[in-house]
């Protein structure tokens, strides 16, 4: 717990002395922790002091290796004072989520932002949140694709020493005779309608340099 310093307020028109209050709370789990942050205030004297939590509490849920799986704001569902460990938040009273998956290399493939939060359960695109996709470069793990909620995507493209060459824009990235993104590339784009927005030079264009950025060209035109 920590205190701020004392403020007179009004509380129910009666002026009140009171110390703003921040808590957190630490909890470990077999596949993952959560900390708990949540700020109120305290009134009275010692020791029959009072607290109260002013909602939401901040919610992280963060996987084994520490990356962020959940973020979300939710009031509290049972509990009083305090933010305390046995406090509990039920689905239905979150106001705010953002959920991260990750793939088995450790990469972020997918974020969910959630706009109508279901009671229980994950919910489905479109109804309950926007899903934005990442891709990434099987060789060099680089992420090489964006995939809005709307259907945009943005492609980075490489040189051979994995210097931003080139970005590219639109809203099918599947080339004739494929099913897959990763078949895409500027020399394989027939059946795609991804068009070039940006390009990058390094040094002046000379091999073996220092990979100094000496152009870089909003494309107008391709």
């Amino acid at each position: 717990e920590e205190l701020g310093p004392e403020h007179e307020v009004d509380i129910s028109g009666t002026a009140t002395d009171v110390h703003r209050c921040t808590w957190t709370v630490y909890k470990e789990g077999v596949t993952g922790d959560e900390t708990w942050t949540g700020i109120g205030y305290r009134t009275g004297t010692s020791p029959s002091f009072t607290y109260t939590l002013v909602n939401p509490v901040q919610i992280s849920k963060t996987d084994k290796n520490g990356r962020v799986v959940d973020a979300i704001a939710s009031k509290r569902t049972t509990g009083s004072g305090k933010l305390d460990p046995d406090d509990t938040f039920s689905q239905g009273d979150w106001s705010r989520w953002t959920h991260n998956y990750y793939n088995d290399d450790g990469q972020l493939e997918y974020t969910r932002v959630y706009h109508t939060i279901p009671s229980t359960g994950n919910g489905t695109s479109g109804t309950n949140f926007d899903e934005t996709f990442f891709g990434y470069d099987d060789v060099t793990r680089q992420q090489v694709r964006v995939k809005t909620p709307g259907g945009t995507i943005t492609r980075n493209v490489y040189d051979n020493r994995q210097r931003l060459e080139s970005v590219w824009v639109g809203t099918d990235d599947i080339p004739d005779g494929s099913s897959d993104w990763e078949d895409w590339s500027p020399s394989n784009a027939n059946g795609s309608n991804m068009v070039r927005v940006s390009a990058n030079q390094y040094d002046d264009g000379d091999a073996g340099g220092e990979s100094n950025l000496t152009a870089s060209t909003q494309v107008v035109s391709n």
